[in-house]
């Protein structure tokens, strides 16, 4: 059944009455979630300002901090009884366990990153005595300046407190001051108060099914319905400051509060849609607040950004609807004591986050806007993505796909933006866009889907952004959020690729003078851009593409592939089928009866003169189509000459081919025309030839050469040296990340 209706806090007379004081121990239960530095200060107060009115003990619970905060207390505070735990749980969970540990009388419950004052614990325990059934005792809760941030008890959360909220009652109410005395209705903060032992046994303390937050409001209303009474003691100060946070934390964190309130009012009221209600309408009217420019210039002057505010509110709004896709703090505790359980570090068991209001977030995100999508042919984003996310959370965006386009690869219509974790670090966004997407008109309908998706997808991983990585794609995601770098990758020469790419080429020079205008800094992956930019008045830089060299370190154990039925000696090619491709080249290599292997995707306008049909209808010609990049090893291994057959064109003179290094890295030899690019790498490594009979003869010579071990070994160091590890070393200087 639910309580009788909750009235608002009303103050009792201030003249203290009862007992003479019959002073208690005091127990100090802290718990402690990586938070050293400020754990140690909280200490260090408490030794300075010690309870003297009898004796005291300190009992710190660290909730698998893994920050060294065991070890600090150990080292630097001995007279503190530590309780080292291996599996993170809940705040209530924990402060039970400390509490069991403990054996004062009276139990003084002080978040880590919380100090004392003089004599505050001292004026806590005397308020204790001021009137029967008095068992709880709090006061005002300090900043780090010396102001109070909050000068009165809580009131309980009722149905009606976000329709107060949203209407001001509130805020008029935290204007009148709470003098000294004891109060029926109302709670101290959380972060510190005092509690009678035998009370806090007599409702069985916490309910663990909170797992943050509410769960100090749940004891009160309990502690209250036993008839115990609150005392409130306004000298009696605790310094507990609001951390500097980020939007993403205080998101998370207002999605937590949110979620854990709806929990309150389900147990004690008997259900959510009246709290939900207010909930969605005093968001919406905040937000709609926000969007007017002289209250965002004002919000701005209070130190938030408009962009900070909105982004607590939508979470208000999402968590209240029951929209946020977020993982719970719970669901995230059982993942990592699961993991760790896995790692034989701990025993599996529930748990928990951060007993003092830190949310574990993505700090320092990199959103990668990477043209391609992953499960496509690996190209350069796929390898700098996986290198990235060593040293920072990394977002990679697919290319958007239509719900038609799902339906017809994989059976199924997609009409929501998919977020999904491909490893530790790294996740994966498939924006959905409209049916044809790169279509005159419907193309800006597409941008604003893209956009749209990434400042979900960035929302829903908590995430604060630090760098955005950009190539050119379908939308400018360089304001979708703030961040400290913008890049702007330069893959290949886009104007002169648009027919290639069949995008509009009016659009793609838009979209691409403007991302260049808008970068911090531009990388090109080749020279040839560079100059392009350059001529334009920018200072790029020249980061080429790399290679994966220990994917192909031991091709010649990778299994052979089964799809494959041809004689030696093989020449291959990997890598797009394509209006970049020079036909004559490889119809040379296929009439002087060499076999041919074509591994890759097939442009379907290619070759629809019926050239590739012919070519591809060989005996001695083999396509095998896409595979995926752990199985390039297995088909590198049959082939003895890796080719390069690009044409002379612009854009062809403007890129760096990936496949030229991987087939360095598998000890082969290559066979290629003449682009800038391979002059570049300036080695005799590579074989340049020119027109379809050199390149075919060309092509027999280094296929039936022998396989000289020493030469292999050449060619795979020369890969080494330009590895994408080393690439990305260039890449995170530019993103300004550290880490390896």
């Amino acid at each position: 059944m639910p309580p009788a209706a909750i009235q608002e806090v009303r103050a009792e007379p201030t003249v203290p009455s009862g007992p003479a004081l019959l002073a208690p121990m005091v127990s100090v239960t802290i718990v402690n979630h990586r938070s050293r530095d400020l754990l140690r200060a909280c200490l260090i107060s408490l030794r300075r300002f010690p309870y003297t009115l009898a004796t005291t003990e300190i009992v710190v619970l660290d909730n698998a901090s893994g920050d060294g905060s065991v070890e600090m207390l150990r080292n630097e505070f001995p007279e503190v009884a530590v309780l080292a735990e291996n599996i993170r749980r809940g705040y209530g969970t924990n402060q039970n366990r400390a509490v069991a540990a403990s054996h004062g009388e009276v139990i003084f419950m002080l978040n880590p990153d919380a100090t004392v004052h003089e004599h505050t614990i001292d004026h806590l325990v005397e308020a204790l005595q001021w009137r029967d059934r008095v068992a709880i005792a709090g006061g005002p809760i300090g900043n780090a300046d010396g102001s109070l941030r909050q000068d009165r008890p809580h009131a309980f959360p009722t149905p009606r407190s976000p329709y107060e909220r949203a209407l001001g009652v509130q805020r008029l109410r935290s204007q009148r001051p709470m003098p000294a005395g004891v109060i029926r209705d109302g709670w101290p903060s959380g972060g510190a108060y005092l509690i009678e032992r035998k009370s806090f046994d007599a409702v069985g303390g916490f309910d663990e099914d909170f797992f943050m937050y509410s769960e100090d409001a749940d004891l009160f209303l309990r502690l209250r319905a036993q008839g115990n009474l609150v005392a409130w003691v306004p000298n009696a100060i605790v310094t507990h400051p609001f951390r500097d946070e980020s939007a993403a934390m205080s998101s998370r964190r207002e999605t937590e509060i949110v979620t854990a309130e709806l929990q309150y009012m389900r147990k004690h009221f008997g259900g959510t849609l009246v709290y939900r209600t207010g909930v969605v309408m005093d968001s919406g009217i905040r937000l709609a607040a926000l969007s007017i420019p002289g209250i965002s210039r004002f919000v701005k002057q209070h130190g938030k950004t408009p962009a900070y505010n909105r982004r607590v509110q939508r979470a208000r709004f999402l968590a209240a609807i029951g929209g946020s896709r977020r993982p719970r703090l719970g669901d995230l505790a059982r993942d990592w004591n699961r993991q760790n359980a896995a790692a034989g570090e701990m025993l599996p068991g529930t748990l928990a986050a951060g007993n003092d209001g830190k949310m574990p977030a993505l700090p320092g995100l990199i959103v990668f806007d990477s043209s391609t999508t992953w499960d496509g042919p690996w190209m350069a984003f796929q390898h700098i993505a996986i290198h990235l996310a060593k040293r920072a959370p990394v977002l990679f965006v697919d290319s958007p796909e239509s719900p038609v386009y799902s339906y017809r690869t994989r059976g199924k219509p997609v009409f929501r933006s998919q977020l999904t974790r491909i490893s530790d670090n790294l996740y994966r966004l498939t924006p959905v866009a409209p049916p044809g997407l790169t279509r005159p008109g419907i193309n800006r309908l597409t941008a604003v889907a893209v956009r749209r998706a990434v400042a979900r997808a960035i929302s829903e991983l908590d995430a604060d952004v630090h760098a955005f990585f950009c190539s050119l794609s379908a939308a400018n995601l360089f304001d979708v959020a703030d961040a400290e770098v913008r890049v702007f990758y330069a893959s290949d020469d886009f104007q002169a690729g648009a027919e290639l790419m069949g995008r509009p080429p009016n659009r793609i020079r838009r979209l691409d003078q403007e991302l260049a205008a808008q970068a911090d800094t531009i990388v090109a992956i080749s020279p040839a851009i560079a100059d392009s930019y350059r001529a334009c008045g920018y200072d790029p830089l020249v980061v080429p593409n790399g290679v994966e060299s220990a994917a192909f370190a031991a091709i010649e154990d990778a299994p052979l592939p089964s799809d494959v039925t041809l004689p030696n000696p093989i020449a291959g090619y990997i890598g797009h089928i394509s209006d970049r491709m020079n036909l004559g080249l490889v119809e040379a290599i296929a009439e002087s009866g060499m076999s041919l292997l074509l591994v890759g995707p097939r442009q379907i306008t290619f070759g629809d003169d019926g050239r590739l049909s012919r070519l591809l209808s060989r005996p001695n010609v083999q396509w095998v189509g896409t595979k995926p990049f752990d199985e390039l090893p297995s088909y590198l291994r049959i082939i003895d000459v890796g080719l390069l057959p690009y044409t002379d064109s612009e854009f062809n003179r403007a890129s760096f081919p990936l496949k030229t290094l991987e087939y360095l890295a598998a000890g082969r030899p290559v066979v290629a025309t003449n682009l800038p690019a391979i002059e570049w790498l300036d080695t005799d490594l590579i074989t340049v030839a020119k027109g379809p009979a050199e390149f075919a003869r060309r092509t027999a010579e280094e296929a039936t050469s022998p396989r000289s071990p020493e030469l292999m070994e050449r060619r795979r160091a020369f890969a080494a040296a330009h590895s994408w590890a080393k690439r990305v070393d260039q890449l995170a200087e530019i993103l300004r990340i550290d880490g390896s």
